[in-house]
């Protein structure tokens, strides 16, 4: 998805005696903030975040119409994984691309959901350690991910064999208590994909069921009494508008007729509205 720039207002140096551009330091904590502080539901950031790359992986290899697989954890077998069947990645992608924070090759295109080059890291919002499996090439190569002693991430090359598949696959086993967590977060998270990941170790996704659909925004069917909120679908995933940071005008048909947006969707391309780097919310900013 593109990313918006911010605008530049320069102001002019000249008669000031030194200049110097802010920087950004690496360290433990700095890492920390952009794997784990980043997210406030660890589950559903992991959910989300992977599985939007594993989509995007189809996309760029052309077939955007088959499911990514996920396991879902249970209390027999407590492993996770998500996997895509797309072109996976070289050695030198996972070492330098996959490992850097806000390097992605999705920034200038709205063909893809992925764009701040931070989801990749996001299991580590979860666990302190993940494995990564690479099918590039012909060769299947395994990586572990970890936190390494001083509180920093590490990539290590585990493993490497021949290999006539291709694609991805992100996994770790998780904590007996978050075994319920992951199934009821995945079908609130997965029902808006298209197509529906496949699913192994759980129950099927449902789809979200529309009572009213006119294309561009629908009403979703079942949502209960009270209704949910109004929500935007963008790449699919949903973003639940916070009516309060639009700052409708008392004046306005909407302000009085809030009722009648609950169980609203809308559908926006990729890149039309702005989102946060947690892709937990929206970016309240003019243009959006």
């Amino acid at each position: 998805m593109k990313v918006a720039h911010a605008e530049s207002h320069v102001l002019s140096s000249s008669g000031l005696e030194q200049a110097q551009a802010f920087k950004i330091r690496t360290s433990a904590h700095a890492f920390k903030i952009l794997s784990s502080g980043l997210y406030s539901d660890k589950v559903a950031a992991v959910l989300r975040e992977i599985g939007c790359n594993a989509h995007d992986a189809h996309i760029a290899a052309g077939v955007s119409h088959k499911p990514i697989e996920i396991k879902l954890p249970n209390r027999i077998d407590p492993q996770f994984y998500i996997k895509d069947f797309g072109h996976g990645l070289s050695h030198n992608e996972i070492m330098e691309l996959y490992t850097t924070y806000f390097a992605s090759t999705n920034q200038e295109s709205n063909d893809f959901t992925g764009a701040f080059g931070l989801g990749s890291k996001s299991p580590f919002s979860y666990t302190d350690s993940f494995t990564v499996t690479s099918c590039h090439g012909g060769k299947s190569r395994i990586y572990t991910c970890h936190i390494g002693d001083e509180g920093a991430p590490n990539i290590a090359l585990l493993t490497e064999s021949d290999t006539t598949d291709t694609g991805l696959t992100v996994g770790f086993p998780v904590k007996k208590d978050d075994v319920g967590a992951f199934s009821t977060k995945a079908q609130e998270i997965y029902q808006y994909f298209n197509p529906l990941p496949t699913i192994i170790g759980g129950d099927p996704i449902k789809p979200v069921v529309y009572e009213r659909d006119f294309g561009t925004y629908a009403f979703k069917e079942g949502a209960g009494y009270y209704g949910t909120p109004p929500t935007i679908i963008m790449g699919n995933v949903h973003y639940p508008i916070d009516m309060s940071s639009l700052n409708i005008q008392v004046s306005s048909p909407l302000y009085g007729n809030a009722n009648s947006l609950k169980d609203l969707v809308l559908r926006f391309s990729l890149g039309e509205v702005q989102v946060a780097a947690s892709r937990e919310a929206l970016e309240y900013d003019p243009k959006s």
